[in-house]
């Protein structure tokens, strides 16, 4: 009954100072309340031993009784097991009959063996290949380099590996050709959403090329979503301002992208990404405010606010200079046109 509860307890994690207890501290707890074991008993533990055992790797789960079973001798025959010799039956029947009496290490689990890496053959010295960074060590198949490429190949093959790598300026270009060849547009469906954030970091480029060949689609807004979401960086803002000197995109998706860059860099901690980024976003207004693109008087107090705050940056001071100067300006242009009217009408006057 004693080890019956003991082996509950170390199943359930009933105890966390288990650890600090000796055997005679758990007998004298559990033999004050003599309880007989039943079968419900014992097949509650063994629940319990399942439910555990789940939590465990397959191969861990995979492992044998170390129980030899006894070998049945017909009349006039040799024990079967004598037809059985070498090093590994050996090794085998002693690893089965190594501490059977041990509950803890009854079991006989397969071996796994590794063979060691090659060694990649360098101009200096021997190195290994480090795969700390899986994703720098992915094999990529260039189905183009075929003795006979087929253009939807190299199209689908060009496009799986700018998501996962900057492709070369030729590799670019010859993926541009090939979205221009595609008319009906049947290879843009392997760009999902997911996949838009990193095609814009390794190639923003060609993710210039596919969103302008998807404004027209239905599907367009859930990729704007995914640019305002993205991280911050230089790539998403080179996309974002090639779109507006382009096309005309949502003046919403605009406005939010703007208002999401600023909080952006009045939550960065590291002071010299976010001088760096509000240097980057300073010359990305400036380019929206002088192509007309934005209007500045609905989104004033945001820029205003960020250019103060942000003062001591140069590229800040010059945006706050811009933004005084529109002013000035559409002050004074309200002004002469109130002054024209008034003098019209004066001369209408007898």
């Amino acid at each position: 009954m004693v080890e019956l509860k003991f082996i509950h307890l170390l199943l359930s994690n009933g105890d966390p100072e288990i650890d600090k207890k000796s055997p005679r501290m758990f007998c004298q707890a559990f033999a004050s309340v003599p309880t007989p074991i039943g079968p419900a008993e014992i097949a509650f533990v063994k629940s319990k031993v399942t439910e555990r055992l789940k939590e465990f790797p397959l191969t861990v789960r995979s492992n044998v009784m170390n129980v030899v079973p006894a070998i049945a001798v017909l009349p006039g025959r040799e024990p079967a097991l004598k037809n059985y010799t070498g090093a590994a039956i050996e090794e085998l029947i002693n690893g089965m009959t190594l501490n059977p009496s041990n509950p803890l290490t009854n079991a006989l689990g397969p071996t796994f063996m590794s063979v060691a890496p090659p060694l990649l053959t360098c101009e200096d010295e021997l190195i290994w290949l480090d795969l700390g960074s899986p994703s720098y060590h992915k094999p990529v198949y260039n189905s183009c380099s075929d003795a006979e490429p087929t253009p939807d190949k190299c199209l689908q093959t060009l496009l799986d590996q700018s998501f996962r790598q900057a492709l070369s300026i030729a590799d670019q270009q010859t993926l541009v050709n090939e979205l221009e060849k595609d008319t009906q547009q049947t290879h843009l469906s392997c760009v999902t959403p997911e996949k838009l954030p990193n095609l814009i970091e390794y190639n923003p480029t060609i993710a210039i090329e596919i969103l302008m060949r998807m404004l027209k689609t239905r599907h367009i807004d859930a990729y704007l979503d995914v640019i305002v979401e993205m991280e911050l960086s230089l790539h998403s803002m080179e996309v974002v301002n090639r779109l507006t000197t382009s096309v005309d995109l949502p003046v919403h998706f605009v406005h939010l992208y703007i208002v999401n860059s600023i909080g952006t860099c009045s939550t960065i901690r590291d002071k010299y990404m976010q001088n760096r980024l509000v240097r980057l976003v300073c010359v990305f207004l400036q380019s929206l405010i002088r192509n007309k693109i934005i209007d500045v008087k609905q989104l004033y107090i945001e820029i205003e606010t960020f250019c103060i705050e942000f003062s001591r940056i140069r590229e800040a001071a010059a945006l706050y200079r811009l933004l005084k100067q529109l002013e000035l300006d559409q002050g004074t242009v309200a002004g002469s046109s109130g002054t024209a009217t008034g003098s019209a009408q004066s001369q209408k006057e007898p």
